[in-house]
């Protein structure tokens, strides 16, 4: 059923480095200033819950190494005397140790868990519909507890074996991923959708997840692009030229035996967008049919968990050209593909990834090109183990360490730590309760870093995130995100 960090790393020195903000980006607060406002005399008897300013609780939130969610309730009149209860599911925590409640008496925040319910499918004939949560406020001097609604929205899971996998639509979220029988996950040749799995809690896979082309049927990986028909380019912006030429993705693909043909390389080290224009394209082309088809692409494979991520291993390898003993020449190979592996606690490094082109076809005529390696990258402020990798290592993108408590009292000030490659600039973004949004830079001194933020908190929820370099906020394989209440 249906996503990021354990906090390992003990706290930094600061190194001197802050994030400069745009001055005209920075919220105005009027929105919120019945919230900042304090009340001069609260009257416990005119207690009053407004709205809740959380999204829908997720199941899973909170599990296998996942942060919990933070619920945050807009009203007046709460004192701090109030107690505060969630009912509605017993598969649902809310830990007082955390409850937050403002000065003036206008909000309210506390973390909340909730368990992982494998029985309760999303899309079981008798589909579970999001199930009615009831927050409640009690308080000396009011005279009755009052309610409010809230929701949580059941997930699907993926568990046991698994040996196939037809690649979900875009958006789907599973609350966590425990395979530890079977050959793994391997992705359907010739998918339309990208091989994503994502998980509000862990993704543990003790065995493989794969995205390759099929060289019996040349059908590409996985939201892969295919190879041509004989005579006939590759798909997609780095596709191998009609002749049999290479595809092309991180280096441009093989020329055929002509010594022409190689399909374009494409995208950038840091995959910040998966299906990008033209040569912003992240997606191994396929192999140029020469007499003879040409291979498919390998997948797109993204695995990312709120949690803990550990897989054995992640391949997206491209397919061969077309072979035969006949008066043609042979099929270009397919360009290996794309895979981001990302995870909200601890990455446990696969012990191999492997993103290889596909080899040249052959026939009496001449061969094929070869097709190009794919990328990979990996986003996590926890690592663990070493990983058996193709010639191209990864490039490692940037994560906010989740805070062990996200819900402050102080809006100035705040420290976030970021994990990431030494050198980089990362943009960084907060959006605040009132949509508005503040951008800034945050470069890189070493590897983990901490930075304090030049402006203020807003009143309620914060969400800050952090964007891979050339990456923009409207994909979401170019960012991770984090939230933090602010509750004076």
């Amino acid at each position: 059923m249906g996503q990021h960090l354990a906090t390992l790393i003990g706290t930094l020195a600061l190194s001197g480095c802050s994030l400069i903000y745009n001055p005209s980006n920075l919220p105005s607060q009027t929105a919120d200033s019945s919230i900042d406002t304090p009340i001069a005399d609260a009257d416990p008897s005119m207690l009053m819950l407004k709205e809740v300013k959380s999204p829908v609780l997720l199941e899973g939130a909170g599990q296998g190494g996942s942060q919990p969610q933070i619920l945050v309730v807009y009203g007046s009149n709460i004192t701090k005397q109030a107690m505060i209860t969630l009912t509605g599911s017993t598969a649902v925590h809310l830990d007082n140790t955390t409850i937050a409640i403002a000065d003036d008496g206008n909000s309210f925040a506390a973390l909340v868990r909730a368990d992982y319910m494998d029985a309760a499918n999303e899309t079981d004939p008798m589909k579970v519909d999001p199930i009615p949560l009831t927050i409640t406020v009690e308080q000396p001097g009011a005279p009755a507890p009052v309610p409010i609604g809230w929701t949580l929205k059941p997930l699907d899971q993926i568990l046991a074996s698994n040996p196939t996998f037809v690649p979900a639509a875009a958006g789907k979220m599973y609350s966590h991923i425990d395979i530890s029988t079977g050959v793994g996950i391997i992705s359907t040749p010739g998918a339309a959708n990208k091989a994503i799995l994502r998980a509000v809690g862990n993704i543990n896979v003790s065995m493989a997840v794969t995205a390759d082309a099929d060289s019996s049927t040349f059908k590409p990986g996985a939201g892969g692009c295919a190879g041509g028909a004989a005579n006939a380019a590759g798909a997609c912006f780095g596709g191998g030229q009609s002749g049999g030429g290479g595809g092309g993705f991180a280096t441009t693909g093989g020329n055929n035996s002509s010594n022409a043909g190689a399909g374009s390389a494409s995208g950038a080290p840091y995959i910040p967008i998966y299906d990008g224009m033209d040569d912003a394209m992240n997606r191994g082309g396929g192999g140029g049919g020469g007499g003879l088809k040409g291979g498919g692409g390998g997948g797109v494979v993204e695995l990312t968990a709120g949690g803990n991520l550990n897989v054995k291993t992640v391949s997206a390898n491209g397919s061969d050209g077309e072979s035969a003993t006949l008066s043609l020449t042979g099929g270009g190979g397919g360009a290996g593909g794309t895979i981001v592996l990302r995870a909200g606690a601890m990455l446990t490094m696969p012990t191999g990834v492997t993103f290889a082109g596909g080899a040249k076809g052959t026939g009496l005529l001449g061969s094929g090109g070869v097709g190009s390696i794919g990328r990979w990258r990996f986003d996590a402020a926890a690592v663990t183990g070493t990983t058996t990798t193709m010639t191209a290592g990864p490039k490692r993108g940037p994560m906010i360490v989740r805070p062990a408590n996200p819900i402050v009292e102080k809006a100035e000030d705040y420290m976030i730590m970021v994990t990431g490659n030494n050198g980089d600039d990362y943009q960084l973004l907060i959006t605040y309760p009132n949509t508005q949004i503040a951008t800034g830079m945050v470069h890189m001194g070493a590897d983990m870093q901490t930075y304090t933020l030049t402006s203020k908190l807003a009143v309620g929820l914060n969400k800050l995130c952090i964007l891979v370099p050339g990456g923009n906020s409207a994909n979401d394989e170019a960012q991770n995100c984090i939230e933090v209440a602010f509750i004076p």
